[in-house]
């Protein structure tokens, strides 16, 4: 146990209180020892949350599905989270390069990565994560897709979920999209 106050939350500690973050992965605890991956998986796409210290209270977590499939997707990977991957003992993690964004639109690469220990004591240099199960889920569709969702009490999740639609379609979305992909 060490002080969550040191190492590399300490230019953490500098950011504004609202933060957007970027690139978010986490690292789930392996099932026969409990140990953490050295790597983690992509978690979420953006995630909102408000600053306290060293530690996160999430506020919303954003998933982008601009795909034709992107209600089903969507509503898999919010029920599968929730219930089946998060445990006591995974960790958040923003990695070094990736985005933080203020509320002034300001944002600044992480140069240390940060780590957000849900619901494990934190060691030194992380924090805890607050609010990682019932923060809002935010969906973003694309035009036409509609989101027939994961509902709170009928699936016994916590998140509410709230769907956003684009003004495009998923096939004006892969046309737009097609010199990224070569």
């Amino acid at each position: 146990m060490g002080d969550p106050n040191s190492g590399k939350l300490e230019t953490f500690r500098s950011y504004p209180d609202e933060l957007g973050l970027y690139c978010v992965r986490i690292r789930l605890p392996n099932a026969k020892t409990g140990l953490l991956p050295a790597q983690g998986v992509l978690f979420t796409d953006n995630i909102i949350v408000l600053r306290d210290g060293p530690h996160i209270r999430v506020h919303g977590l954003f998933k982008v599905k601009a795909g034709y499939k992107g209600n089903s997707e969507a509503r898999k990977q919010i029920f599968d989270w929730i219930e089946e991957k998060l445990e006591w003992g995974s960790q958040v993690v923003v990695p070094e390069g990736a985005s933080i964004i203020d509320q002034a639109g300001i944002a600044t690469k992480v140069t240390k990565e940060l780590k957000f220990n849900y619901g494990k004591r934190p060691g030194i240099g992380e924090g805890f994560v607050y609010n990682l199960t019932n923060a809002k889920r935010h969906v973003v569709l694309a035009k036409g897709i509609s989101y027939v969702g994961v509902r709170r009490s009928a699936d016994n999740i916590a998140a509410q979920v709230v769907p956003h639609n684009l003004n495009r379609t998923s096939a004006e979305i892969d046309y737009l999209i097609r010199p990224l992909k070569k």
